[in-house]
């Protein structure tokens, strides 16, 4: 099935959730559309030092009024580690995002610190990844605020997280995550439909295995 649709993805003792969706551009067009609009990738070339942009996953979370849950702290390389770290997330605001409904915050700068030590193991029965709270809490991290439409572009060392949403609004999100064409995993690890996607340039990778079945 493309689409893959996961209720309670996250969910705490305290009956906190989210509701998750991956693969959206298999279910409709609008976000294939969305993929290759110009602006997103003239904005990721520069921020990404590349024009061979390919796509690694897409995804959307919702947070339910009042029950939306929080994340720690973490940073998606320990998700997906990449040898040369090309890999960025572009974060599109479905609604007005704040603290109160359960907005995206960053450690500003974290990405210079490299991959830090992962406190939680998926391998050990986490349910995700993240980073020891007690070094780096929520509460001290910088809030983003951003209105519907919103787009925040961030490496995957970027140490990111968001809070609890307690208040009568929804927060929707759609998240793109993608990487240089010259750069490779370094664990067969989080294979997503699509992913490899040329979305702007090319993918000289390729080249010599679409020329080899050609020839045979």
């Amino acid at each position: 099935m493309a689409l893959v649709l996961m209720r309670n993805f996250y969910r705490t003792k305290k009956n906190f959730s989210v509701h998750s969706i991956h693969n959206l551009q298999y279910h409709s067009a609008v976000f294939s559309h969305l993929l290759h609009h110009p602006n997103l990738l003239d904005t990721l070339e520069g921020v990404m030092g590349t024009e061979d942009i390919l796509l690694h996953h897409t995804k959307a979370h919702f947070k339910p009024p009042k029950v939306g849950a929080p994340y720690l702290m973490h940073q998606d390389y320990h998700y997906f580690p990449f040898k040369k770290d090309s890999m960025v997330a572009a974060f599109i605001h479905i609604d007005k995002a704040d603290p109160e409904n359960g907005g995206l915050c960053i450690y500003p700068g974290s990405h210079k610190l490299g991959p830090l030590e992962d406190f939680g193991s998926i391998e050990k029965g986490d349910a995700y990844h993240y980073m020891n709270p007690a070094d780096y809490p929520v509460e001290k991290a910088t809030p983003v605020y951003a209105e519907r439409g919103d787009v925040v572009i961030f490496s995957y060392l970027t140490l990111h997280g968001s809070y609890r949403n307690l208040s009568d609004r929804p927060r929707r999100m759609f998240l793109i995550q993608l990487m240089a064409a010259d750069d490779e995993p370094l664990a067969d690890v989080h294979k997503s439909l699509g992913q490899g996607w040329v979305l702007r340039g090319k993918n000289d990778k390729k080249k010599a295995t679409m020329a080899e079945r050609f020839l045979h």
